[in-house]
C-alpha cells in the first residue's frame, strides 16, 4: 500500500488504494515518493493502517505473518532499489513470535543494505493505558523476546522490555504510521 508503482516480472503497476495483492515470486523492485517504509505482521492491522495512510507518504508491506522464503527475496529485491537512507520499520506483535519476525526481516534488510526499525514495539512508544492492560510475558518467553530483539540490533527497545515487560497483540493498537 502507498504511492508509487510496483515493476513486476512482465509489467509495472500503479500502487494503488487502499492497496495491491501481488504474488511475491513476480515483485522486482518498488518506486515510491513513500518518506519510509513500514511492514506489517497481521493482516488487520495492515488493512487498518493502509486504510488510515495519506496516500505516498508511508510505503506499507504485509508480512503475512512469518514470512516465507519467496516473500523474503521481494522483501530483498524492493528494499535493494530503495535509497539506502530510506527509514525502515517493521510493527510486529510484542511477543516471542512478534519478535523472532522481527529478527527474519532484520537480517534481511541488512543483506539489502538497510537497518531494520521497530515501530510500536517497545512499552516506552505506548499509551500507558494500554501498556497497564498488555499480559506479562513468562520468564522464558521474554528471555526469547530479548533474545530476538537483540538479533535485530534492538538494544534500547530490549532494555526497555526488560524494565517494563509486556506481552501484546499488534491488533490492541490502533495503526499509528511514522512521521
Amino acid at each position: 500500500a502507498g504511492g508509487g508503482s510496483v515493476e513486476l516480472a512482465d509489467a509495472t503497476l500503479a500502487l494503488v488504494r487502499p492497496y495491491l495483492g501481488l504474488p511475491v515470486e513476480s515483485v522486482r523492485a518498488v518506486a515510491t515518493p513513500a518518506r519510509c517504509l513500514l511492514s506489517i505482521e497481521n493482516l488487520a492491522s495492515f488493512h487498518d493502517a493502509a486504510s488510515a495512510a495519506q496516500a505516498g507518504s508511508v510505503l506499507l508491506i504485509y508480512t503475512g505473518g512469518m514470512p516465507s522464503p519467496a516473500w523474503r527475496a521481494a522483501y530483498a529485491r524492493i528494499l535493494s532499489q530503495l535509497p539506502p537512507t530510506l527509514p525502515i520499520h517493521h510493527w510486529g506483535d510484542i511477543d516471542e513470535g512478534g519478535f523472532r519476525i522481527a529478527a527474519v526481516l532484520a537480517a534481511t534488510a541488512q543483506s539489502a543494505g538497510h537497518r531494520l526499525l521497530p515501530w510500536m514495539m517497545s512499552p516506552a512508544e505506548l499509551p500507558p493505558d494500554v501498556v497497564k492492560q498488555a499480559k506479562t510475558p513468562t520468564s522464558s518467553a521474554q528471555s526469547a523476546m530479548l533474545r530476538w530483539a537483540e538479533r535485530c540490533g534492538w538494544s534500547e527497545l530490549a532494555v526497555q522490555l526488560q524494565q517494563q515487560p509486556i506481552q501484546l497483540e499488534q491488533e490492541s493498537l490502533d495503526p499509528a504510521l511514522p512521521d
